[in-house]
């Protein structure tokens, strides 16, 4: 078992994929689209304007890795540190 500190959503993804070894949370799109997309997405911008709240700065400590998708735009992995 992973240590629950630090955050690690990699983590989470993996323990919670749809296709086992997936590190990805996809929500479909058109008529094939998550009925829980528009929850996730605002868990997602809840958490992150809390994190805002209780921190002065947000910096990105490391490299970003983007996906490799030609259809669809988005980061892998990115490193934040909160101060």
């Amino acid at each position: 078992i992973d240590p629950p500190e630090p955050l690690s959503a990699s983590r989470l993804l993996k323990q919670h994929a749809v296709v086992p070894g997936a590190e990805t949370a996809e929500f479909g799109f058109g008529p094939h689209v998550c009925l829980g997309a528009g929850l996730a997405r605002m868990e997602a911008r809840v958490l992150l304007e809390e994190l805002l709240d209780r921190h002065e700065t947000l910096n990105l400590s490391g490299p970003v890795e983007r996906t490799e998708s030609g259809v669809i735009a988005g980061v892998r992995t990115a490193t934040l540190t909160l101060t």
